[in-house]
């Protein structure tokens, strides 16, 4: 669990980085072609008056649309520097909380283990104690019948004198 967690969140960090550079850099792309077009609209214009008038006009829009376009740039891969930031930040938390939370876990299952283990062996110790205990009365129980028996026979055998040695 731990590592597909690990894994699980290193893809996501991936794909969110990966996407947040495919937007930045289409939004770059789409920046610069703007800009582009409106250097290329506003020289062609330029090119069309040639009054002083208009090529100051036209200077002064061109500038204020490369500002304007810069400024939206520069915004956007804030913006996306900001939301990458975020989503790393929210991941490694994910993942901290994940391995914590395995951890916790881990630590529960080993404690209720040796819990069952030590439980197990505390009752097969009782068992056997009194399987051994149990089986002592038996044999000595034997051997005492064995002995009455054995002292019987003997008897019977020699007319109930004197025990044989």
């Amino acid at each position: 669990r731990l590592t597909n967690n690990i894994s699980l969140n290193i893809k996501r960090l991936t794909n969110n980085i990966s996407l947040n550079i495919k937007r930045l850099t289409n939004n770059i792309s789409l920046n610069i072609k703007r800009l582009t077009n409106k250097i290329s609209l506003n020289i062609k214009r330029l090119t069309k008056k040639k009054t002083k008038k208009n090529i100051s006009l036209n200077i002064k829009r061109l500038t204020n649309n490369i500002s304007l376009k810069i400024k939206i740039l520069t915004n956007n891969i804030s913006l996306n520097i900001r939301r990458l930031t975020n989503n790393i930040s929210l991941n490694i938390n994910i993942l901290t909380n994940n391995i914590s939370l395995n951890i916790k876990r881990l630590t529960n299952n080993i404690s209720l283990n040796i819990k069952r283990l030590t439980n197990n062996i505390s009752l097969n110790i009782k068992i056997l104690t009194d399987n051994i205990s149990l089986n002592i009365r038996r044999l000595t129980n034997n051997i005492s019948l064995n002995i009455k028996i054995l002292t019987n026979n003997i008897s019977l055998r020699w007319g109930g004198g004197d025990v044989w040695v």
